[in-house]
């Protein structure tokens, strides 16, 4: 906060009292006393309650420790930008660079529950956190989810579009882009220089190789070793197996109807 200049206060005080007298003069001190002290209550509130803020060597270089009105500590990078409406849960750290747009969470706990001997799901503390590495940008109303133990990690150069939910200990490689409502079930981990298409689906617990590309609606049910080739389909497979195999699936009907046509007459001839 500036630090008001007190001299320069009093002098337009004296100023304007200069140039009344008597009645007036006190009316007009009593009324520029009131808003002196207004003035003064309201600075020193405002200096209440800035956040304490400290240098802090980080992961990446060198940040602000900064305490927000949710009593968490948060570590972030230089030249961050975080829009109206966006939560950031204590202990995440955003690397130098990074975009935050309205509404997405950063942090919230992972969907993590164990079913106990009465049949009801007690919750698993989630007591990681999430790390956005530099130049990541995180679209509006995105959730990334804090790691069970351990982080969630987003690396450097990584886009996120809108309305994505990255669950628990996943990790999202460098330079790879998301496109919106992908959602990513816990503890996978995705490629650097990637590509997902809207609406992709992958699975728990799979490894997807560098360089894979996704197309929108994609299901990803297993690993996918081989670098740089592209997925389609649900179940996901090879972008050229799938069109062959479109080229036939699509015609399925009318092979049934064939089909049972050819038996009908085989039934007949054997009559």
């Amino acid at each position: 906060m500036t630090e008001l200049n007190y001299d320069k206060i009093k002098l337009i005080v004296l100023s304007a009292l200069s140039s009344f007298g008597g009645f007036m003069k006190k009316v007009l001190a009593l009324i520029l006393g009131v808003v002196v002290f207004t003035v003064l209550a309201v600075g020193f509130t405002a200096c209440d309650n800035e956040p304490e803020v400290d240098p802090h060597e980080g992961l990446y270089g060198t940040y602000k420790l900064v305490s927000f009105e949710s009593g968490g500590l948060q570590v972030r990078g230089n030249n961050v930008t975080v829009y109206a409406g966006a939560k950031i849960y204590h202990g995440c750290v955003i690397g130098n660079n990074c975009t935050i747009h309205a509404g997405a969470v950063i942090g919230a706990d992972g969907f993590g529950f164990a079913p106990n001997e009465k049949g009801e799901f007690e919750k698993i503390p989630q007591i990681g956190n999430v790390i956005l590495e530099d130049n990541v940008e995180v679209g509006a109303n995105t959730c990334i989810d804090r790691a069970t133990m351990g982080s969630t990690i987003i690396r450097k150069g990584a886009k996120i579009d809108n309305l994505i939910q990255i669950a628990h200990n996943v990790e999202v490689g460098e330079n790879t882009v998301m496109a919106a409502q992908c959602g990513v079930a816990g503890s996978s981990k995705i490629g650097r220089n990637c590509m997902l298409g809207g609406q992709v689906g992958i699975a728990g617990h799979l490894n997807i190789a560098n360089g894979t590309k996704f197309s929108a609606q994609a299901g990803v049910g297993n690993h996918i070793k081989a670098e740089n080739l592209t997925y389609q389909g649900s179940p996901a497979f090879p972008i050229l197996q799938f069109q062959r195999s479109y080229a036939h699936f699509k015609k399925l009907p009318e092979m049934n109807a064939r089909i049972a046509g050819l038996q009908k007459d085989m039934e007949t001839l054997k009559k």
